[in-house]
């Protein structure tokens, strides 16, 4: 029953639909493991989200990372986050249902994989009794790394943490160099990174 709701593709299932006509976006609950990083569905929804051109926030326990809200005692909640973060990638991600994994993974190979196995069926074939290759989802990783860092950016610039903008940056969080002038404008010493 439950693989009937998923749908012969991730993209027809039940949660992509919710999200073409969500009103607000889509928001990610992280804690100090940071466990939605680790799981295939959770990043598949922040990718579909982006393709779907809705907004996107980490939530944690003190709100947004976005909010300014309990600024002191967010520092190292962020960096458990960030960490979590670095440690993204689609072939360590998990899932209760491996072939659900497997779905997700072929609709997340990079484009010139992708045309060499265009078939679920072929992927799966392919990959049978064989670990996920890292080299097969560079796109899909670095866009991931792009997408979630943003939140992180902005809860860094308004804590000062030049550290944390510049590793945010290094990951191509959008506004980056904007947040970098910022911190660097306030005479914040980055030269220690």
């Amino acid at each position: 029953r439950k693989a009937e709701e998923v749908g012969s593709s991730p993209q027809e299932g039940p949660f992509n639909r919710a999200l073409k006509h969500a009103s607000f976006g889509v928001v990610m609950v992280v804690d100090k493991q940071v466990l939605p990083f680790q799981r295939i569905w959770c990043l598949y929804e922040v990718h579909r989200a982006r393709k779907l051109n809705q907004p996107f926030q980490l939530i944690d326990d003190f709100g947004t990372l976005a909010s300014t809200q309990a600024r002191a005692q967010r520092g190292q909640q962020l960096q458990d986050v960030f960490k979590g973060l670095q440690e993204v990638r689609a072939h360590k991600a998990q899932a209760s249902n491996e072939r659900d994994r497997l779905k997700i993974l072929h609709e997340v190979l990079d484009p010139m994989l992708r045309s060499a196995l265009p078939r679920f069926e072929a992927f799966e074939h392919h990959v049978q009794g064989k670990p996920a290759w890292p080299g097969q989802f560079t796109m899909f990783d670095a866009e991931l790394g792009r997408l979630l860092a943003q939140p992180v950016l902005e809860m860094a610039v308004s804590l000062d943490n030049s550290d944390l903008v510049m590793d945010c940056a290094a990951m191509g969080a959008a506004g980056a160099a904007e947040a970098l002038r910022g911190v660097l404008a306030k005479g914040i010493d980055v030269t220690k990174h």
